[in-house]
This record gives C-alpha cells, sequence and structure tokens, in this order.
C-alpha cells in the first residue's frame, strides 16, 4: 500500500490541472476562459452570479478553479489562502462508487485531482491515495481502447505517459509496479496530441501538458512550439503562458521582438511570481545575445539576487546558473538542475 500510494500520488501530480465539468457546461466554459484569459474580475463576477445554495457543487467547483489561477501558486499561498481553497474543494461533491458505472460527472473527477493534489502537498499521503485511487479506478478502465470522450482520452493520455516517464525516473519503486496496468508513452502522446486538436473542455489542458512534455521532458522544443503558440494566440494575456512561450524561443535561439514584449509584462505584474520569471528572462536573453562578458555575468548575478530573495525558484536559478557556466566554467548550477532539456543541460 506504502509504494502505491507513493506511486499513484508522483502521478496524480502531473493530471491534476484543470479537468473540466460537463455540468452547465456554457457557464462552466464561460468561466474557464475567461481565467485562462486573466480576466478574473469577470471570472469571479460570473461565479458569484450562481446560486451556491441551489447550485453548492458548481459555485464550489469554480471557486476553487478561480483561486487556483488567480492565487499562482496556491500552495505557496498564506494559511489562511490555503485554508479557504480547502473549503472550496469540499464544497464539490465527492466521486460515489457507482458512479464509475455510469456517466462521470467531471466537475467531480477535476476536483478529486486536485483533493488529492491538495493533500499530497500537505504530507496527508493515505488521504491523497484514497481520491487518487477513485480516478485510478476510472482511468484503468480506459487505457487499451481508444476513449471516445476528450476529457477521458486527455486523462488516459496522461497516465500512459506518466506512467513511462516515472517508471524510468523512479524505478526502485516501479519494482512494484504489477499493482498497476501498464503505461505506453506513444499511446499517452498520441491521444494527448487528437486532444490539442479537438474543441473540448480539455483542449487548453492538452496545449498545455504537450508544451510542457515537449520542452521539458523530451528535449524536443521545435515541437513544443507548435502547442505554446496556439496557446498564446488563443489566450495572448495569460502571463502563465509566457513561461512556455519564453522558454521554448530561448532553447529554440529564435529571439523575436516579441520575447522582450512578453517579458516586460511579466517584470510589470504587480505579483512577484511573474517577476521573478521577468528578472530571469530578460538575464538569460541578455547573456543570450551580443553583449561584453561582463555585462552578462552582471545582469545573471542580478537575477540570482532578486529570485533568491523571494523563496525557492530552483527552476528559474537551473536557468541562470547554467548560463553564468557557459561564460565561466563554474558547476554550480548542476546543483539546481530541475529539468533536462536544453535550457540546463550541457548536450
Amino acid at each position: 500500500m506504502k509504494f502505491k500510494t507513493i506511486i499513484l500520488s508522483l502521478i496524480l501530480l502531473c493530471i491534476s490541472s484543470s479537468l473540466s465539468a460537463q455540468v452547465s457546461l456554457s457557464k462552466v466554459d464561460s468561466v474557464l476562459k475567461s481565467l485562462y484569459r486573466f480576466d478574473f474580475e469577470g471570472a469571479n463576477h460570473q461565479i458569484e452570479a450562481i446560486d451556491s445554495i441551489a447550485n453548492p457543487s458548481l459555485f464550489n467547483f469554480l471557486k476553487s478553479h478561480y483561486y487556483r489561477w488567480y492565487m499562482m501558486p496556491i500552495h505557496e499561498q498564506s494559511d489562511q489562502i490555503i485554508e479557504r481553497y480547502q473549503d472550496y474543494l469540499s464544497g464539490v461533491e465527492d466521486i460515489k462508487h457507482e458512479d464509475l458505472l455510469k456517466d462521470l460527472n467531471y466537475s467531480e473527477i477535476n476536483s478529486t485531482l486536485l483533493k488529492a493534489e491538495y493533500h499530497y502537498n500537505k504530507g496527508n499521503y493515505y488521504r491523497a491515495f484514497k481520491y487518487g485511487n477513485d480516478i485510478y479506478e476510472i482511468v484503468s478502465d480506459h487505457l487499451e481502447q481508444e476513449p471516445e470522450l476528450s476529457e477521458i482520452k486527455f486523462l488516459s493520455g496522461l497516465y500512459h505517459f506518466y506512467y513511462h516517464y516515472y517508471k524510468e525516473q523512479k524505478p526502485a519503486f516501479f519494482a512494484f509496479s504489477w499493482i498497476f496496468k501498464e503505461g505506453d508513452k506513444d499511446t499517452g502522446l498520441k491521444w494527448l496530441e487528437e486532444v490539442a486538436q479537438e474543441e473540448s473542455f480539455v483542449q487548453t489542458e492538452a496545449n498545455i501538458y504537450l508544451a510542457h512534455i515537449y520542452l521539458r521532458i523530451e528535449d524536443e522544443p521545435e515541437k513544443a512550439r507548435q502547442y505554446v503558440e496556439w496557446l498564446n494566440a488563443q489566450y495572448p494575456n495569460n502571463l502563465k503562458f509566457y513561461e512556455l512561450y519564453i522558454e521554448t524561443h530561448l532553447a529554440l535561439d529564435d529571439f523575436s521582438p516579441e520575447l522582450k514584449l512578453m517579458i516586460n509584462k511579466l517584470l510589470s505584474s504587480d505579483k512577484v511570481y511573474f517577476q521573478k520569471y521577468g528578472k530571469a528572462y530578460e538575464a538569460v536573453l541578455y547573456a543570450k545575445i551580443e553583449a561584453e562578458e561582463t555585462d552578462k555575468i552582471k545582469a545573471i548575478e542580478r537575477a540570482k539576487m532578486f529570485i533568491s530573495s523571494f523563496g525557492k525558484a530552483n527552476h528559474l536559478m537551473s536557468l541562470l546558473l547554467f548560463q553564468q557556466y557557459l561564460m565561466t566554467g563554474e558547476e554550480d548550477w548542476k546543483d539546481y538542475r530541475v529539468y533536462e532539456y536544453k535550457l540546463t543541460s550541457i548536450d
């Protein structure tokens, strides 16, 4: 049970994003699109218009998503905000066992994933496993034949890919992999790519995951390009999507003027979270273009100092330290390496 809890929790951390509801479709679609557009005032206005007494599960489902996007990253917020987020999650009805055998409510599926993620981050592994096991029961029935519903195909595709990924990354844990159904990487990528082309609630999420996978795991930024550009075209004001767009183009040595505009928007954000990304990208871009070597190093050092003054940011530090390594040969960057991809590897 212990090993199953650990592995299932690891997989869930990668599939606990915004799998959306199939209830009140127009309302859910409208709110989620507002969140993706970073129109938080508009999204909250729509949510507050819902009768929370008559439709408590829908109200709490949308409110939890609002908090997860507006208070990004939610796990780094104050205890008061995290507790409020947990209250909204708790207000969404749990999956019932009989639901697994009939029509599924995707708000319940999504919220179950978020509950598993929440309890995992809090160290409550047993409760994380409890929620995760409900999702596994759903996914395990849709791994051999391609699911018809985009939402289930998305979830099953993620399971296929991340099963393979963690089996390679955590071989000691996967000595116990007989307790799970086998996942297939190629099937997972194929299904995700199909969902990314289909109009559904999870189309945006499929594009996010494919951009992340091809950039940071598969080390194929050229393949990531089409997904980050789709996200940017659909939601040009989403600062979070700038992260994947900028890093993909930096990895391709594509220094278009648009990168600088995006970096400036990150720097001018009122949230330190985005300012840190802006500082790091500004320094990396500067180090990659023509400039005096000493000036490049100074820019890297200033960005490192700014980022480190606001807590942990290993991914951003790895970007900065690797650029510094290219100029100085100092290998401190290896202590911060988070992803194996072009910006943070020496291959």
